[in-house]
């Protein structure tokens, strides 16, 4: 499923996010012979007491082109061992189809489940048992979408001109808090 569907699917059921901490160090890798670029962040929450919840963040991004030399279509170098440039690859869009994966309680009640089924979850699934019908159901509406540590994320990646900016992606990610 591409990015901009995943943000859309959220937006239907969130119109707005509860704030998040920044997202930390990024990094980045690029697996030529199966076109899929991965980064690899974590999001610290916003209480400082509670420091030892930290949520990995795996956004993969699928058919990232590449090129053994710069041209107007893969102009961001890209060096694997973080010394010499390797490769040269295609700028990143929302277009693109992405897998996701967050480690915090949201993604796992909220987004999981309906990810595996449109082939955005990256990783094994673990599988969801209900155990008390008092609390109204998470997604009733059984979209798949993001968590807010991966739109902070995105957002980060947006701002950094490492995913190109799309008027209706940054128009959500960049909105009111609750």
């Amino acid at each position: 499923m591409k990015l901009r569907d995943l943000i859309d699917s959220t937006r239907q059921i969130r119109v707005r996010q509860y704030p998040t901490s920044k997202v930390g160090s990024i990094e980045f890798k690029y697996v030529a012979r199966s076109k899929m670029f991965y980064i690899y962040s974590k999001a610290f929450p916003l209480d400082k007491s509670s420091r030892r919840f930290v949520y990995p963040i795996l956004l993969v991004f699928k058919g990232v082109s590449s090129s053994d030399n710069q041209n107007k279509k893969h102009p961001i170098p890209y060096s694997g061992d973080g010394v010499n440039v390797d490769r040269y690859i295609e700028k990143l869009t929302v277009n693109m189809d992405v897998m996701v994966r967050c480690r915090c309680e949201d993604y796992y009640f909220m987004w999981q489940y309906w990810n595996k089924g449109v082939k955005s979850l990256i990783g094994a699934h673990k599988k969801y048992v209900r155990k008390t019908t008092t609390y109204p159901v998470k997604n009733p509406l059984q979209h798949p979408g993001l968590c807010k540590h991966q739109l902070a994320a995105v957002k980060l990646l947006m701002d950094n001109n490492i995913i190109v900016k799309n008027v209706k992606v940054n128009q959500y990610v960049n909105r009111i808090k609750r």
